[in-house]
């Protein structure tokens, strides 16, 4: 078999899952996900979440939840995002 090139180890912290996530997020993702990680276990208003993250636009900020959500790295309950257990596991 031909050798494809290194593999990388899968993170083991949750600053790892967030720096490989960053590769391929755009910047305004990125820090959503960071700041729902600051204060998990406990939850973000969503409103509180947006203006924290500089993101003016609700197309653009419901676009970079919709992300998060798609790859389970966030849970939306009514108006509440908390960062996924998996991170943190």
């Amino acid at each position: 078999m031909q050798n494809c090139g290194e593999v990388e180890e899968p993170p083991t912290t949750t600053e790892g899952f967030i720096e490989l996530w960053s590769k391929f997020f755009r910047d305004g993702t990125v820090r959503m996900l960071k700041l729902v990680v600051e204060v998990y276990p406990e939850s973000m208003p969503k409103g509180e979440l947006q203006e924290k993250s500089s993101i003016s636009s609700n197309g653009t900020f419901g676009t970079y939840l919709a992300e998060l959500k798609r790859n389970n790295l966030v849970k939306v309950e009514g108006n509440q995002i908390t960062a996924s257990k998996e991170l943190f596991e």
